[in-house]
């Protein structure tokens, strides 16, 4: 009884769009927003194990439809992964991007969404330490990468955002590579906050 109570006050209010987080979305705003969570490759003949990884930018909800916002982002992206190659030792390979995703998001209800879309990267930096040495091996990685991801989220009143997000690789990150193959893959929950906003009204549809 204790649970179903909560559940009642607290968690089903937010997910059918009633209490004090609902809100009308109007014009655009503009938010900081920080992920963190696991990275890998998809590879082919590779042992690969997640890493540790996380992101650091700023995103624009911009209004669409009624229940529609397309939301561009503009983030620091730190990935990479554990290899496990010649006689069972370990390589750590990490890798740091600027990345241009672009999301539209659909409101189940007024705060609840889904969400799908693509991004552009650009390598900033590759590095290699494993076997008892370091290396700088960003000539061995393309610059420019390319992918899908698919996602949900939570937009509270107060401005807080928060997101789950799978992001998968569509391009191969080596240079001069067509075996092995291998793409950016990563899971990553987000929090941000909306700290402008223009034209942007909220609606307290609190039910008595």
């Amino acid at each position: 009884m204790r649970l179903l109570r909560i559940l009642t006050t607290f968690v089903f209010p937010v997910f059918l769009g009633h209490g004090h987080v609902s809100a009308q979305r109007h014009g655009m705003a503009i938010g900081l927003k920080a992920s963190a969570g696991t990275s890998t490759w998809q590879a082919a003949g590779l042992a690969v194990k997640p890493i540790l990884s996380g992101s650091l930018g700023a995103y624009m909800p911009l209004y669409a439809l009624r229940k529609v916002e397309v939301q561009p982002e503009l983030l620091l992206t730190a990935m990479g992964c554990e290899l496990t190659r010649r006689e069972n030792q370990k390589q750590l390979v990490r890798t740091a991007y600027v990345q241009l995703p672009l999301s539209v998001k659909y409101f189940v209800t007024p705060v609840f969404d889904l969400q799908a879309g693509g991004y552009a990267g650009y390598l900033l930096y590759a590095h290699s330490s494993g076997y008892g040495d370091q290396a700088d091996i960003r000539d061995q990685f393309r610059n420019m990468d390319f992918g899908l991801h698919v996602g949900l989220g939570l937009e509270l009143i107060s401005g807080l955002d928060f997101g789950v997000r799978y992001t998968q690789g569509m391009t191969g990150i080596w240079q001069n590579d067509n075996v092995v193959y291998p793409m950016n893959r990563w899971v990553h929950g987000s929090i941000g906050y909306r700290f402008f906003a223009v034209k942007r009204s909220f609606v307290n549809r609190r039910r008595r």
